[in-house]
């Protein structure tokens, strides 16, 4: 688990990235090359495209996955350290017992 890593997905320039794992749970991630397309919602909404490679975790859709992620933006953003620190064993029992 890597708190500032990629939370699932990710799509750099192409060819620049050969392999990834995911900044959730560790998994070697999925890719597809030379992708044309938007790679955020400001881009979606301004039409905007380019090329690149989409690489994402093959746990990204289940529900256990976008737990762990939404709690590491939370621990992330969380100034108490004992609030942090209960978050992070959360997080910690959630990849347990998923891998």
């Amino acid at each position: 688990m890597e708190l500032l890593g990629n939370r699932g997905w990710f799509a750099p320039d192409p060819g620049t990235v050969s392999t990834a794992h995911c900044g959730v749970c560790g998994t070697q991630m999925l890719v597809r090359r030379n992708v044309f397309g938007a790679t955020s919602w400001a881009e979606a909404l301004g039409h905007r495209k380019h090329l690149h490679d989409r690489f994402i975790c093959p746990q990204y859709p289940r529900a256990w996955h976008r737990r762990v992620a939404n709690l590491m933006s939370s621990a992330m953003e969380e100034t108490d350290r004992v609030t942090r620190k209960r978050i992070l064993k959360k997080i910690n029992e959630i990849l347990k017992k998923h891998q």
